[in-house]
């Protein structure tokens, strides 16, 4: 028998999973295509020193800061709507 992915087993914690998995990627993506950046560009600008700051402009910055919150307030959305799909309905009893 072919095991499916959790994204198509509508598993919960493995969507959520694959969901926080694939942050990462979708940033770096989202941050090269919103910062004309390759993925070079994204790596070196990524490297910490502790002798030099960051090599980003105040408007990358702002860049990255919406980029960030949009993603993490889609994420959010995209919880409480795997949440609402796989909460099995309350017995109230009196």
């Amino acid at each position: 028998m072919r095991q499916t992915t959790p994204q198509l087993r509508g598993n919960y914690i493995g969507k959520l999973y694959t969901l926080m998995g694939e942050f990462p990627t979708l940033f770096r993506d989202r941050i090269c295509m919103e910062c004309s950046w390759s993925l070079p560009t994204f790596y070196r600008k990524t490297r910490f020193s502790e002798t030099l700051p960051a090599p980003l402009s105040n408007a990358e910055v702002e860049k990255i800061q919406d980029v960030m919150t949009e993603m993490l307030e889609s994420m959010e959305e995209e919880n409480k709507a795997y949440f609402k799909q796989h909460r099995k309905p309350v017995m109230v009893t009196r």
